[in-house]
């Protein structure tokens, strides 16, 4: 629903592991779906269902979090029935963010040490519209796609102020995989890549007595060299969507 098309398959030497590699649809109105809640006491379903953003939290030593904005039609009385999931839980020391000159240079670029915090939001500015006769939304239209980060390091070094001040654009990664096995030997793992990105503003927080921080807000643009502004990588047990 975020990105819009999606293609997946079996990851290699697995027979129940899969890869799903996500690229953003050239379109403005990506796939909907019907979101069915059942908490005991109500159970309801919510039709045309978009997710409009998707916003993630990784800070050390705390779980990594995540939470979204599902845009949808008004409730109504569902008779579906709700499978449940083991859900794979992640941490800060799974959590990696890389920089590299391009998309290439990503898979074997060293991970950026000194990162302690991640905020990341991924937007699709989704609109709904009504149309005459209809008392609920028809369509839900997604507008300009876009993201934006903001990290926390620490201060060791000038590499983000040079970045920032000489308006250089780079490569950026930000991987989650997990410890635990699923399948074989595969590890539940999600990669979102961004072809190119600025480094806007950087601040430098220096209290007394205390360990120097630098706040670096970063910028995802489109890549007219790639041809994409991001891309997103998924390994689980889900055999497709």
């Amino acid at each position: 629903s975020l990105f819009g098309d999606v293609t997946s398959s079996l990851v290699s030497g697995e027979t129940t592991v899969y890869e799903h590699n996500f690229t953003l649809k050239n379109d403005n109105l990506h796939q909907s779906y019907s979101y069915d809640f059942d908490d005991g006491n109500k159970h309801v379903v919510y039709p045309l269902g978009v997710v409009s953003n998707i916003n993630f939290d990784f800070l050390v030593k705390k779980w990594a979090k995540f939470s979204m904005e599902i845009l949808a039609k008004a409730g109504e009385t569902s008779t579906n029935t709700v499978g449940y999931a083991e859900e794979n839980e992640f941490i800060s020391r799974e959590i990696t963010m890389y920089l590299a000159d391009d998309l290439a240079g990503l898979d074997t670029t060293s991970k950026e040490n000194a990162i302690t915090k991640i905020e990341l939001s991924l937007n699709q500015n989704v609109e709904q519209k009504q149309v005459l006769s209809e008392i609920t939304p028809t369509f839900a239209f997604n507008k300009q796609w876009s993201a934006d980060c903001n990290i926390e390091a620490i201060y060791s070094n000038t590499d983000f102020m040079t970045l920032s001040k000489n308006g250089t654009f780079k490569a950026m990664r930000v991987k989650i995989e997990g410890v635990d096995t699923i399948g074989n030997s595969s590890k539940p793992t999600l990669i979102i890549d961004f072809a190119k990105v600025s480094f806007q503003s950087v601040s430098v927080d220096s209290p007394l007595d205390e360990i120097q921080n630098v706040t670096v807000a970063i910028k995802p643009h489109f890549s007219l060299t790639d041809g994409k502004i991001a891309t997103a990588k998924l390994i689980n047990l889900t055999q497709n969507y």
